[in-house]
């Protein structure tokens, strides 16, 4: 109908509750834990217990560049500069487009829908809290530059 599980009329905006498990997905893909949240025991129309933003922290970014250079002076006006240069040093899995979209499906309410007050049941989203996509593995790149 629209409402919202908070009573708001916005689904977007709603924040489930902590479950007490913690917020780490375990490695891999998987950057938060989908067992930290829940809305069974949800109060609908309350929005005093839902969960703060930032509850949970999200993936780490761990970057480290590296470049090599030599200037070779060719006479009086040119140079010659040779590069050597290397991204992501440790090849680090850096993951992006996590989705962070909880919404659950509902499966049971504590009575019909225009008279329940609390959820019973749900199941949030099966790809909540995993990630689509990384950032570039290791990169070498080789450069030639010439100055006048």
């Amino acid at each position: 109908n629209g409402v919202g599980y908070a009573g708001t009329g916005f689904i977007d905006n709603q924040r489930p509750l902590r479950t007490g498990a913690s917020c780490d997905g375990g490695g891999g893909a998987q950057v938060v834990n989908p067992d930290a949240f829940t809305l069974t025991g949800f109060q609908l129309g309350d929005t005093s217990q839902m969960s703060s933003r930032g509850a949970c922290d999200g993936p780490d970014l761990f970057q480290v560049d590296m470049s090599f250079y030599k200037n070779i002076p060719m006479g009086d006006r040119f140079a010659l500069q040779l590069r050597f240069e290397i991204f992501n040093v440790f090849n680090n899995n850096n993951y992006v487009g996590v989705d962070m979209g909880y919404n659950a499906r509902v499966t049971e309410l504590d009575g019909p829908l225009d008279q329940a007050t609390t959820i019973v049941q749900s199941e949030p989203s099966p790809t909540f809290g995993r990630a689509f996509g990384a950032r570039n593995p290791r990169q070498v790149q080789l450069g030639a530059k010439i100055t006048f």
